[in-house]
């Protein structure tokens, strides 16, 4: 599989999206106020929710880049890394599994750092594991997956819609901001 990577605003947003039909080649678009992303893409990591349930071969989608402080980063879901540990992720530093909806993300970054550096963070914690394996891999690299973050404006705040441990993880790296797609600004083309 080759990828194609798309430059966001000169932000360094890189996105991968699956090469159609066989093309190998590798290319490289400046694309300064939105990315367009493979229905293929879209549909492998994003249909379970409703708005791409439905596949469109052969098109994209086209999404706004946004770029937000990883201070103004909220958590959009109740229970992040339940799915990988029933303890969570907070749960890896002593704190309840769920109730972490609209908790910012550098607050979260902040408990589990904390936990690492006393020795306490559980680190047989799968979701625990996720994100220092995310880290570990750096900021260039989490920026590069496939998946790009997906974060959503509500309430006048910016939740990580998709990629809340690679969120975590740019906060624990000392990263200032987050880039990704505005998640409702989909558009098929």
């Amino acid at each position: 599989m080759e990828a194609l990577y798309r430059d966001c605003a000169g932000r360094g947003l890189q996105l991968m999206r699956d090469t159609l039909g066989g093309d190998t080649t590798s290319q490289r678009t400046q694309c300064h106020s939105s990315v367009l992303i493979a229905d293929t893409v879209v549909g492998r990591h994003f249909s379970h929710h409703p708005q791409f349930s439905v596949r469109h071969p052969d098109h994209n989608w086209r999404f706004k880049c946004v770029q937000i402080s990883v201070e103004s980063a909220r958590c959009c879901y109740d229970d992040p890394g339940v799915g990988t540990d029933p303890r969570g992720l907070m749960g890896s530093v002593g704190m309840a599994a769920t109730g972490h909806s609209g908790a910012a993300i550098a607050a979260l970054a902040k408990a589990l750092a904390s936990g690492l550096a006393t020795g306490t963070a559980d680190l047989s914690n799968a979701a625990l594991k996720k994100v220092l394996a995310f880290r570990e891999l750096g900021a260039a690299a989490i920026l590069s997956i496939e998946q790009p973050l997906a974060l959503s404006r509500a309430a006048g705040k910016w939740f990580v819609r998709e990629g809340t441990h690679r969120a975590i993880a740019l906060a624990l790296l000392g990263e200032s901001s987050i880039t990704g797609i505005d998640f409702e600004s989909a558009v098929i083309e």
